[in-house]
């Protein structure tokens, strides 16, 4: 698969450390650039409500942390009450999308067949160092 750009879900540093570290990963094996997409708001479920927007310093932070690939990595906010949606207009957009495990229910049932192919789990992801 060759991945131009990246998307990942980004909720919470608690909750998607995983996912950032899966996304990250990736960008790294395809040379691709990664777009961390947050957003407030609900999936589908109330456990994953989030009430606090970070600034982009603060994810830039975050990111800088867990970015020891050098992987260039955009971020954009979008303070919408639809995180889902928000991240499934962008999978029509992008080559792969990155979600945590803890969101595989509300983007499971969401994303049709032809562009399920397109959604990752860190589950699903075998890390680097086994990989090589």
């Amino acid at each position: 698969m060759d991945c131009q750009t990246i998307v990942l879900n980004y909720t919470h540093p608690d909750r998607d450390a995983e996912a950032l570290s899966t996304a990250l990963e990736l960008a790294y094996r395809h040379e691709s650039e990664l777009l961390l997409l947050h957003s407030n708001g609900a999936c589908c479920k109330e456990s994953c409500q989030r009430q606090y927007l970070y600034s982009e310093e603060e994810l830039i932070q975050q990111i800088n942390k867990a970015n020891g690939y050098g992987v260039p990595v955009s971020v954009k906010i979008v303070d919408e009450q639809s995180p889902l949606q928000e991240a499934l207009s962008h999978l029509a957009q992008h080559d792969l999308l990155v979600v945590g495990d803890s969101h595989a229910d509300c983007f499971s049932s969401k994303v049709s067949t032809v562009l399920a192919g397109k959604v990752c789990y860190p589950s699903q992801v075998e890390p680097l160092a086994q990989a090589v």
